[in-house]
């Protein structure tokens, strides 16, 4: 299990993928491809 939570600090750190909710726990977190996450973005601020 630890090596799929460093895949995914990876790929967050890559911003390859974003989290969806960022308040939420770590053990909850779901996330998006960066594509999704800058429309998630963009639809929050309007």
């Amino acid at each position: 299990m630890a090596n799929v939570s460093c895949y995914i600090r990876e790929a967050v750190d890559a911003s390859v993928i974003n989290p969806f909710d960022e308040d939420s726990a770590r053990k909850l977190m779901k996330y998006v491809p960066f594509r999704a996450g800058f429309v998630a973005c963009f639809i929050k601020h309007y």
